[in-house]
């Protein structure tokens, strides 16, 4: 699914709901990860919020329950692709 916005910028904007589940903290040892690279979702470093599979499924079965319609991209111009 094609988005209108970056995940990170939709993810500042649905925080608030109620069917938005946040994730575990990511396993593997802190000091491996990069400390340069921070994901809001996970609330941990290690990799961008906008490269963030675990988000980009959440959005994606969102979107397939059809809580995020509004945040779909209609068009195929300047798209942001979840797959």
């Amino acid at each position: 699914t094609e988005l209108s916005e970056p995940i990170s910028l939709i993810m500042t904007k649905i925080l608030h709901l109620p069917f938005i589940n946040r994730p575990s903290k990511m396993v593997g040892p802190p000091d491996t990860r990069r400390r340069d690279r921070c994901c809001e979702y996970h609330i941990d470093h290690g990799h961008d919020t906008d490269s963030c599979y675990a988000l980009k499924v959440h959005l994606e079965e969102l979107v397939q329950d059809s809580r995020l319609q509004q945040h779909v991209r209609k068009s195929t111009i300047k798209t942001v692709a979840l797959r």
